[in-house]
């Protein structure tokens, strides 16, 4: 089977390139006002950023916790959930490039990190790390 058309390979691809968008995200945010300190000045770091931005990544985040699950149940009973991991990396993804627009615009790194961090913390591990059937013992019955 070629790598193109097997989709763990696929899954696999996603995540890592997912992973690397959020590095690269978060090193732009932290280098960016060390390199170009004229451009960024500190600001004030008690400043909330607009509303916009948290419920963005609050949106991002449920959505892509609701693809995780929904491909782990299809998972479990041997469906297709190549679709729903990609959809779930590209929304854990998307917070990250949403901390570098909330920086980009508001010049808040700190809470742009953590957006970083977020969408890290939800592209970690993938729903096809999960082997169909493992939650199954040798007989067949549930754990």
């Amino acid at each position: 089977m070629s790598p193109a058309s097997d989709p763990q390979q696929i899954a696999r691809l996603a995540h890592r390139g997912a992973l690397g968008l959020l590095a690269g995200c978060a090193v732009l945010v932290g280098l960016l006002p060390v390199a170009f300190p004229e451009a960024f000045p500190q600001t004030d770091t008690s400043r909330f950023p607009d509303p916009v931005f948290p419920y963005t990544a609050i949106a991002l985040g449920v959505g892509a916790i609701g693809c995780r699950q929904r491909a782990v149940s299809n998972a479990r009973h041997g469906r297709a959930t190549l679709g729903l991991s990609i959809a779930c990396f590209a929304l854990a993804a998307g917070i990250g490039i949403l901390g570098l627009v909330l920086f980009w615009v508001e010049n808040l790194q700190q809470p742009a990190l953590l957006y970083s961090v977020g969408g890290a913390i939800l592209a970690l591990r993938s729903p096809f790390s999960k082997q169909v059937g493992a939650d199954r013992d040798d007989a067949g019955g549930k754990r």
